[in-house]
Formats: structure tokens, sequence, C-alpha cells
């Protein structure tokens, strides 16, 4: 391991795969694999399913896979199921299915679902979904968003804005949001002052009062280009209580190109507790290299897209502990969410 020198982590590694240790050799493999050494990592990996450590199968699989040998791939994820390393079933169902090896795959992602695997529930829904068979999709993606799959839940959320209560739809979309779905995040926020499609009902609303139909004329006059007449309904929004006012202001402002102004009024969604608000705020610093602005801002909040922030900003500190650190505790955060009702029912 001459390319990686007086690193201790990794002396470590190297120490214990030299005592036989086969998950130090599979990490060991991982670490190539990042560092596109690829020879070097298969080495390792050959070494560690010799020794037998299930997870170098994956590792073995995703080599094979990356060089377009798919047939080869599924043997290995194969193996890997049967040696007990549970992140095999997925790629080995995907794969299934573009080779069509479909009873195969469905089975596969059956067994991995039920393993504790939720993107094979999202997978065989995604299946059903291309087949034209709408309700059996709907099922799955039902029984992934219940163990907490966020793409799964943001699709519930979907079909429930289509079909259901506003309520629902903003429960489900919350639910998502909690899980790390940015785009319900943004729907969660939309339908809370969602009041009609028609234009003039909703000038009608505006003029009579309604913060939350000033909050989504003021969207959407921003989104027609209208700056100016934007500002003025959700100013008036945000003098009469509305959080989300502050950052729709913040959005209009962006999309004009005025980061300086953007970031005032996300500064002030954050401040009043707004988490969408707190999130732009977080990306514009981000984007602006302004890395420590960012993580003192969202370290404290706790919700999953501060975690996502977190890792992306202490990447950019060149923090990598940390990094992985936020990323874990994401994981935390989804595994302790309780799914709501309306999935249970």
């Amino acid at each position: 391991m001459s390319d990686f020198e007086d690193d201790p982590e990794l002396d470590e590694l190297l120490a214990r795969a030299g005592d036989g240790d086969g998950e130090a050799m599979a990490r060991l493999g991982t670490i190539c694999l990042e560092e596109n050494l690829t020879a070097k990592a298969r080495e390792w990996y050959h070494k560690a399913r010799e020794a037998g450590e299930p997870s170098a199968y994956y590792g073995l699989g995703s080599i094979s896979q990356s060089f377009g040998q798919n047939a080869e791939a599924v043997d290995l994820y194969e193996e890997g199921i049967a040696a007990g390393d549970d992140d095999c079933y997925l790629p080995a169902g995907q794969l299934m299915l573009l080779v069509g090896r479909v009873e195969d795959a469905i089975d596969v992602l059956n067994r991995g679902f039920a393993a504790g695997v939720s993107l094979c529930g999202t997978t065989l829904a995604n299946h059903y979904l291309r087949g034209g068979s709408r309700r059996e999709a709907e099922s799955w993606f039902r029984r992934a968003a219940s163990h907490n799959e966020p793409a799964a839940a943001h699709v519930v959320a979907q079909i429930a804005q289509a079909n259901d209560t506003i309520e629902h739809a903003i429960e489900l979309h919350a639910f998502a949001a909690d899980l790390g779905e940015l785009d319900s995040l943004v729907a969660a926020d939309l339908l809370a002052d969602w009041r009609t499609d028609d234009p003039d009902e909703m000038y009608a609303l505006a003029d009579d009062g309604d913060v939350g139909a000033m909050v989504s004329l003021g969207r959407d006059v921003a989104m027609a280009g209208d700056l100016s007449e934007a500002v003025e309904w959700l100013s008036t929004a945000a003098e009469l209580g509305s959080v989300r006012a502050l950052t729709a202001l913040g959005d209009a402002f962006a999309d004009a190109g005025d980061s300086v102004e953007a970031e005032h009024w996300y500064r002030s969604a954050a401040e009043a507790g707004d988490r969408l608000g707190t999130y732009h705020l977080g990306r514009l610093l981000i984007d602006e290299g302004r890395a420590e602005d960012a993580i003192a801002l969202l370290e404290s909040s706790g919700t999953a897209e501060s975690f996502m922030l977190l890792d992306e900003a202490w990447a950019a500190l060149g923090d990598l502990d940390r990094a992985e650190g936020a990323l874990e505790s994401l994981k935390d955060l989804v595994a302790s969410i309780e799914p709501p009702a309306l999935l249970r029912s």
C-alpha cells in the first residue's frame, strides 16, 4: 500500500489484514476502489473472500458491474446473499431485472425487503409501475414508505396529493421530508398555503386578507417574473406573521439573481424556525464557499436536510470523518422516525 503512506488507519487495517482479518481486507479493498485502484481493490476483495468475509462479494460484484460484466456481477451478488451480506440483495435484483431475469429478480427483491432493505420495495414498485400494474406498484410504494424509505414516501405523498385530502398529503410530505426527501419538504411548504388553482379566486382571497393566498400568489407572480408585485404580496404576508413568506421572499430574490437580498430573507426565515428557509440559507452559504458559516447554522438543527448539508460542508473543508459522522446521524434519525398512521391504515 505504498500509495497511502503515513496513515494510521491504513497501518491498523494492514496489520489486521496481515493477521487474517477478512473485514479489514474488505475495507482495504473499498479504500483502493475509492482511489480508483481497481486491480488492487480486486486483490484485497479476493483475499477477504478467501478469509470468509461476506462483504467481499459486494465489492467484487460492484467491480464486475462497473465493467459491464453483469452476469458475473449477479453471480457474485448471489454468493454474497448466500454468505449473509444483505447489501447484495438490491444490486442483484436490479441487475436481474436489467438482464431479463424477472422472476428471479422479484424473488430476490422480496427476500431483500423482508431482510430490511427498504429500497428493494421501491425497486419492486417501480418495476410494477413500468409494467402497468399500478395497484401493485402503489402497494409496494406504501410498504416501502412504511419502512422509512424516503423516495417511496415521496411517491405515496404525491398519490395522496392527487387523490386524497390536502391535509393527508401535507402529513405524508412532512413524513417524507423528515426522512430527507427534499422535494417533499418543498411540497409540504407549498401545500400549506395552497388555496385554489383559479388565479381570480386567489387574488380575491388575498385581497380579503388570506395570508396563505398572499404567499401562494406572491410565489406564482415571482415565478412569472414580476419581482415587484411578488415582494408586495409576500412582504404583506410576512408583516401579518407568515414565516413561509420570508422563505418565499428569499426564493424570489434568489431567482432574480440577488443573492445578498436572498440571504437576508432566508436568514430571517431561519431565525424564525422555518426548515425550508434554513435549508436554502445553508445551501446558499455552501455554494458561496462559506462552509464554516453553513456549519454554524446547521449543527443544532437536527433535521435530515441539515445533516445532508453538513456532510457536504464538512467534506468541502476536508474533514471526511465529520462528514461521515453527519451521514451516520442522518441514518440514526431516519431509523428513529415512526411512520404516520396513514401508512398503517
